[in-house]
């Protein structure tokens, strides 16, 4: 008999198949990545003499592949992150009602079911009946946020039911990605070396965008003055610009940056299914001295 499943299987039989379970360590794999076999275990309880090349070819025929990337929120949360969720965590008291309550709950989940970096919740503008839209994002090895594939999401979805209201319904979505770059010009102390307090900006720049936005937070451009102005060496900063970035090594998504930007021009705003990411930090992050 041949499926699409597990290759050449015999027929009438059932399959035993027995698999290990990764740690909460280097758990990301990317689409069709997982492809090896390590160690083939089968047995033929029917025969007492499983060699030949019928036997041989079932074997042979076994080849794990994955359609979706296999992804964990495997970075430790920050300290901010912790009080977050703790704080919502208590003000939940083990049922979900409001929006943080529903958020809180997402970030409970237990990790044999998977994990989710970012969700944010809001009522389901195309729903009725209280039905409420999550948006989700998990993230890789590396810190970059990637959409949550399916599996998780059915997970999180049977894993709210033990604590939803009973009225409400809920569906969810991927939330979207836009990465962006930011340049900048400052005017450095003549006195000193201008290619090292760059560096230094550069460097407090990272830690500041290092912690990963929220899905819907704004990015306030006054945080970028305020970072470079209070590093030492720099005088004043005479322009900061922000890039939407997207093709390769980015998110597709592409829009226009002049549509997010406030009336006057302060801050970033974010649409409320969307999350702000800048990806690189080595390279997304250019300052020139004036």
């Amino acid at each position: 008999m041949l499926t699409d499943k597990f290759g050449v299987a015999p027929a009438d039989t059932t399959l035993r198949i027995i698999y290990g379970a990764n740690t909460q360590q280097n758990v990301s794999v990317g689409i069709g990545q997982l492809n090896k076999v390590f160690e083939n275990l089968m047995e033929f309880p029917n025969t007492t003499n499983a060699v030949g090349a019928a036997f041989n070819a079932v074997k042979d025929s076994l080849e794990p592949s994955n359609d979706e990337i296999i992804s964990n929120n495997t970075l430790e949360p920050t300290t901010e992150e912790m009080k977050y969720r703790a704080y919502a965590c208590h003000a939940a008291q083990n049922r979900a009602v409001t929006k943080n309550d529903y958020e809180a709950f997402c970030y409970k989940m237990p990790p044999n079911l998977g994990s989710i970096k970012r969700v944010t919740v809001f009522n389901d503008p195309s729903g009725t009946n209280r039905r409420l839209a999550l948006y989700v994002l998990s993230e890789n090895n590396n810190g970059e946020f990637i959409t949550t594939n399916s599996t998780i999401k059915k997970n999180l979805k049977f894993w709210l039911q033990k604590n939803k209201m009973l009225n409400d319904g809920i569906d969810i979505f991927d939330a979207k990605i836009i990465n962006f770059s930011i340049s900048y010009e400052a005017v450095i102390d003549p006195t000193l070396n201008s290619l090292s307090v760059l560096a230094d900006v550069d460097s407090r720049l990272r830690g500041l965008f290092s912690v990963k936005r929220y899905i819907g937070e704004n990015i306030y451009k006054n945080e970028i003055y305020t970072t470079i102005n209070k590093t030492i060496g720099v005088v004043d900063t005479v322009v900061v610009n922000i890039k939407i970035e997207n093709g390769v090594d980015y998110s597709p998504l592409s829009i226009d940056i002049e549509h997010l930007l406030s009336k006057d021009g302060s801050y970033i705003n974010t649409p409320k299914n969307c999350v702000l990411e800048l990806k690189f930090l080595d390279r997304d992050i250019k300052g020139m001295a004036v």
